[in-house]
């Protein structure tokens, strides 16, 4: 009897020896991240902006040049690859720009809601084109997994926007995926100028890390 519960407490020891608590801060990349535009407002996005040079403020729905999204390409770890992978959290944080975070600038009464949509597969490839946006038969790619912000939400210069997508994240770990993408993009488009304003990479080099858009992770491997 002895011996048997010997030999549970080993195994049950073992198993939390192997099971290991990490965090992961995965800045989002200029490289690959950035916006991508309707200038024709026909419906198909085909005007792709990325780099530092376009990384200063994402705007997403619709701009002084039409409709906008923001596309960002994250690599998750090399380590979990091949490992049991459980996500306790993954969320999403942003920094607002401009006076109330919104154009028009003034109270951001009129912007409807921010969703963020995820996706992994031949569009995940670590580039923004046009195609993370829609496919060939004109449907969003991906999967809506979480609300960024909603409509009526007061905003400053700065503040600090975190959203959980904690399912999306695991359903992409599960799919062994190297790389998930992450789309912001309005619920209802409106026909004015009328668009959330963030903070990107290259703001962040310039002025200060904490505005840095990053992806958290907090997950269990064994």
């Amino acid at each position: 009897m002895k011996l048997i519960v010997l030999l549970l407490t080993m195994g049950l020891a073992t198993s939390f020896l192997h099971a290991a608590d990490k965090t992961f801060v995965l800045p989002i990349d200029a490289a690959s991240s950035g916006y991508v535009s309707d200038l024709d407002q026909d419906g198909k996005y085909e005007k792709v902006s990325e780099g530092m040079d376009n990384a200063m403020e994402w705007r997403v729905g619709q701009y002084f040049t039409g409709p906008v999204v923001i596309v960002m390409e994250v690599a998750l770890p090399a380590e979990l690859q091949g490992q049991t992978v459980k996500v306790q959290s993954a969320a999403l944080s942003v920094s607002a720009n401009g006076v109330h975070g919104t154009y028009p600038e003034k109270t951001p009464e009129t912007v409807p809601d921010c969703l963020i949509y995820t996706y992994t597969g031949k569009q995940a490839d670590g580039k923004v084109t046009a195609e993370d946006v829609l496919d060939a038969q004109g449907n969003f790619v991906g999967r809506e997994a979480g609300l960024l912000i909603e409509n009526q939400t007061p905003l400053k210069a700065g503040t600090r926007i975190t959203a959980d997508i904690t399912d999306a994240i695991q359903k992409a770990v599960d799919e062994k995926a190297p790389i998930v993408g992450l789309r912001l993009q309005l619920k209802t488009l409106p026909s004015t100028l009328n668009c959330w304003r963030w903070r990107g990479p290259a703001f962040a080099a310039k002025y200060g890390k904490q505005y840095a858009p990053v992806l958290t992770l907090k997950v269990t491997a064994e």
